[in-house]
């Protein structure tokens, strides 16, 4: 038998083993408190009451309030902003010359506003008529009502003649130019502005109220247009005395409410439009009164305006009366305003020079 003695190497290796081997333990219970003295740290945790819980949790509470009190007392933190930086932050202030000139060409805007559409037969008639002509039509109408039974065929022939002059198919007729003027007003409305479209021609007969309308519904608005059907008259006095019963506004400076009529002659059902306009302004104090002339045979319907204080506005063209309409439902902008108000300053001295 053979004997083998344990060599250096082996030595070494045991003791490097037998080292390794304590100094793991040693390591893992020195992590759980294990010392020199044999002495145990790792104790457990004694039992915590409900009441030192309670207590434990309202210490934290006040804190917590103690906290935000501070929080809320301290003065706030403000990152100043550059010069020029706060230049560019802030809004340009309207200039005052534009809200001048705004304000003395146009109506305020108003939450209400009221369109008064004369749908009279007249309104067939072209666009841009003959003054002469109309004078002709509105003579044989004056001759009829005083004429007797047997002279009122012949005038009434006379007039049947007389009145085809005045529907050129080719030209665009008064209801046409009228409509075109009155389809942009809903869609530039401000956004808790409404408006009321009324119509009126026959005597004796109330007006039609055709919708209210805001800027979101200007597809129904422009086919209430379209739906609009002529009639004979022109009842404009009793039209102009049913508006108060047409709105809730105009009775207190702080809603007031914008009216645009539209008429192309005078009133023909025995009525006095100026008398009720007079009327209207007592009842609506603060209703913004405009009158847009759709020929130059309505221009007897300026004392609308005159007994209201409100505007008479008339034009030589389609786009003229276009502007006119806008201007009647205060949607001119500042450019245009500038241009009437030269465009008065102009007439206006004009006529003092004439004067003199």
């Amino acid at each position: 038998m053979i004997k083998r003695s344990v060599g250096p190497l082996a030595l070494v290796l045991w003791l490097a083993f037998a080292l390794l081997l304590f100094a793991s333990g040693y390591l893992f219970l020195n992590a759980c408190g294990f010392g020199w003295g044999w002495l145990n740290y790792c104790k457990s945790p004694a039992q915590v009451g409900l009441l030192e819980i309670q207590k434990e949790n309202r210490s934290l509470l006040q804190q917590r309030d103690n906290w935000l009190t501070r929080i809320n007392q301290a003065k706030q933190c403000e990152i100043p902003v550059p010069e020029e930086e706060h230049a560019e932050l802030e809004e340009e202030p309207v200039p005052e010359v534009e809200e001048e000139e705004l304000a003395n060409c146009q109506v305020p805007p108003a939450d209400d506003l009221l369109v008064l559409l004369d749908v009279s037969l007249s309104m067939a008639w072209d666009y841009g008529l003959d003054p002469a002509l109309v004078q002709r039509l509105n003579d044989l109408t004056k001759q009829f009502q005083r004429a007797g039974l047997f002279d009122q065929q012949r005038i009434y022939q006379e007039y049947l003649r007389t009145e085809q002059r005045a529907k050129n198919p080719n030209k665009p007729d008064r209801i046409d130019i009228a409509r075109r003027a009155l389809n942009p007003l809903v869609r530039n409305l401000p956004d808790n502005t409404r408006l009321k479209l009324l119509s009126f021609a026959q005597c004796n007969v109330r007006v039609a109220n055709e919708g209210t309308y805001s800027r979101g519904q200007a597809t129904e608005y422009e086919a209430a247009l379209r739906r609009l059907r002529l009639r004979e008259s022109t009842a404009l006095a009793k039209a102009i005395d049913e508006l108060p019963g047409q709105t809730q506004a105009g009775r207190t400076p702080d809603r007031p409410v914008n009216i645009v009529i539209l008429s192309d002659g005078e009133d023909s059902c025995n009525g006095d439009p100026c008398a009720a306009a007079a009327r209207l302004k007592q009842k609506l104090p603060y209703a913004n009164v405009s009158v847009v002339s759709l020929a130059k045979a309505a221009s007897a319907n300026s004392c609308i305006a005159r007994a209201t204080n409100g505007r008479f506005l008339e034009a030589d063209d389609i786009d003229g009366l276009m502007r006119a309409v806008r201007q009647a439902g205060g949607q001119l902008s500042a450019e245009e305003c500038r241009a009437i108000n030269q465009e008065e300053n102009q007439s206006g001295s004009s006529s003092e020079g004439k004067d003199e």
